[in-house]
Parts: structure tokens; C-alpha cells; sequence
């Protein structure tokens, strides 16, 4: 299957632009994040994902009656017409995880558009480590 091009505006974010070139028939979901966040890493994206997303500025796309799978069990019947269609049709999903561009340059921040990124103390974050099951939650 190909896409056209988006046309170039400075609307279109370059997440949009990502799903161009990474989508595949089976691609349900994308969620584009940015070098700092390693894709590989579900606690990296789910922190992206909490803390960049913003659903009301664009930050999810949705784009229905995309070709998918006939044998998906979420895509209503009528959308399942192997005869009428070749295929299924899925609802396609972008969530754009990445700073946003909007915000102002702060001195405060290094003079970046995003605040840095806070962790606790390392030795803090060994002591909650070494105390997990005391807290009921060494199974996690």
C-alpha cells in the first residue's frame, strides 16, 4: 500500500510526517517519540507519553478506514467485505509523544522550549529499590 505525501505546511508536525514512512499494513498504533526517550524502553515511552501528549493540540490522530485485517475481531462485520474491499478497515493511531515547539525558550531551562527532565537522587531511588518489598510492592 502506498500513501500520498502530506503536503508540506507548517501545520504538519514531523511525527505526521513519521507515519509515512513506517507505516505497514499490520501498523495499528504509533506513537513517535524523541531521541531522548529509547523506544525500546515501555517506562520511557509511557513517561513520554504522560508528560508530551497533548490530545487537544493534536497530539492524537486518528485516521479511520485505513486497509487492515478482515480477520480482526475489532473491525465491525460490515468493514470485514474481503469481496467488496480486498481487505478490512481499521482505524489507524498517531500519538505524537515529542516536545512540543509551541512553548517559549526559557532562561530558566537552559534556554530550551522544555523543561529538563527530574529524577530523584540516585542514592533516593536505590533506597526505594532496596526497600520495595517493605512496601508491599516486591512482586511488581
Amino acid at each position: 500500500m502506498t500513501f500520498r505525501p502530506l503536503p508540506y505546511t507548517r501545520t504538519v508536525s514531523v511525527p505526521l510526517r513519521a507515519l509515512e514512512n513506517v507505516v505497514t499494513p499490520m501498523t495499528r498504533l504509533l506513537i513517535v517519540v524523541e531521541e531522548d526517550i529509547n523506544p525500546a524502553d515501555d517506562e520511557q515511552v509511557e513517561w513520554a507519553y504522560a508528560h508530551r501528549v497533548n490530545a487537544g493540540e493534536g497530539g492524537v490522530v486518528i485516521f479511520p478506514g485505513i486497509f487492515g485485517s478482515p480477520i480482526d475481531p475489532s473491525t465491525p462485520l460490515e468493514d470485514r467485505d474481503v469481496t467488496q474491499l480486498g481487505t478490512g478497515l481499521w482505524n489507524r493511531m498517531l500519538i505524537d509523544a515529542t516536545r512540543s515547539w509551541k512553548n517559549p525558550r526559557q532562561a530558566q531551562w537552559g534556554n530550551e522550549r522544555f523543561p529538563p527532565t527530574v529524577r530523584p537522587a540516585p542514592e533516593d531511588e536505590a533506597r526505594v529499590q532496596r526497600r520495595w518489598s517493605e512496601y508491599g510492592l516486591d512482586d511488581l
